[in-house]
């Protein structure tokens, strides 16, 4: 997943907030996968339970990236910055990020039709808006958030397409985009086997109003 920076000068504010006195080099974008890295993104390597992404640093060094954050020192010539967790950096990062956009986010998940809800609620919107919208598949965990890097700073609205394949996934998504208004489109028997009982999905979806 890979996201250009729509606001750069935010961004750099944002960033300089965080680690004062920081000399950053000129960011594009951000992404998780060194497949998809670009010249002047920040790569951000992200460890899960069978894949740590910090193997791939000189992949991202080779495609470009300009600076990288890791959890562990890397041998790289690359600009590296270090955290606790990538992970939990990039939530708070974008969260930071979120609180500088002063327009009102919709939340929108269920268990199908979150993308034609989401496309039919901002053709209607954009007939008098400037709406910011989540792209493609970008409706995981980490998809949601980081879309928040490419809105305009000056748009009316902003809706986002939520997804959960297992429970508590949509708290964590909107402990981070912090949406003002949620619709859910129906409770239905997607991912069951993750959850269990539609009682599970249902809380789960629930949150989006917690």
């Amino acid at each position: 997943m890979r996201v250009n920076i729509c606001n750069k000068q935010l961004f750099t504010d944002v960033m300089q907030r965080m680690f004062p006195g920081i000399d950053l080099p000129e960011i594009n974008g951000v992404t998780i996968d060194s497949r998809n890295v670009k010249q002047g993104d920040i790569f951000l390597p992200l460890k899960g339970n069978n894949f740590d992404g910090h193997q791939f640093i000189s992949q991202a060094e080779r495609s470009g990236a300009s600076m990288a954050f890791v959890e562990t020192p890397i041998e790289t010539s690359l600009l590296t910055k270090q955290v606790q967790s990538t992970k939990t950096f990039l939530y708070d990062l974008i969260r930071e990020y979120r609180s500088q956009l002063s327009y009102p986010f919709i939340g929108i998940t269920g268990s199908n039709g979150k993308t034609t809800t989401k496309d039919l609620l901002c053709h209607v919107l954009s007939a008098q808006m400037n709406v910011m919208q989540t792209e493609g598949n970008f409706n995981s965990t980490i998809g949601a958030p980081l879309s928040l890097f490419a809105f305009e700073t000056n748009a009316d609205i902003a809706v986002i397409e939520i997804g959960a394949n297992k429970p508590g996934e949509i708290k964590i998504i909107c402990n981070v985009v912090q949406p003002n208004m949620g619709l859910i489109t129906n409770i239905g028997g997607a991912h069951l086997a993750h959850f269990g009982s539609k009682n599970k999905i249902a809380k789960t979806k629930s949150a989006l109003f917690a």
